[in-house]
């Protein structure tokens, strides 16, 4: 199937006439005789070369997979940090480490969720 625009074809469900353009059917839209506006419109409907009626293919999944595919580029698109930023970033990850490390060593007490302290 051909997608280009100067192969479309349009067809008048009234009258059955086939034109390589879209818009009213002049023969089967009544006029207003003294302003020359339209009373009753007929409207064209695209038609494949085969002369059944087109309809226009589904954006479903290639829809999800191109936010995907944005998303990827952009984050190729970052700028690599600097050495200083690349030191800053270790440092604070080293920071994190250690103080998990105290935490998991202390002695304290730790209180699941959910759960009250008891009054003695």
């Amino acid at each position: 199937m051909n997608n280009n625009k100067n192969n479309n074809r349009w067809e008048c469900k009234e009258c059955k006439v086939i034109t390589n353009f879209k818009g009213l059917c002049r023969d089967c839209t009544t006029y207003d005789e003294d302003s020359g506006g339209v009373i009753t419109p007929i409207q064209r409907v695209r038609i494949n070369s085969d002369g059944t009626l087109w309809t226009p293919p589904s954006k479903g999944r290639a829809f999800t997979e191109t936010k995907d595919m944005i998303k990827s580029m952009r984050f190729m698109r970052q700028k690599n940090p600097s050495k200083k930023q690349m030191s800053l970033m270790t440092d604070e990850i080293k920071e994190l480490q250690e103080a998990q490390e105290e935490l998991s060593n202390s002695d304290a007490e730790i209180i699941e969720l959910g759960e009250g302290v008891e009054e003695e």
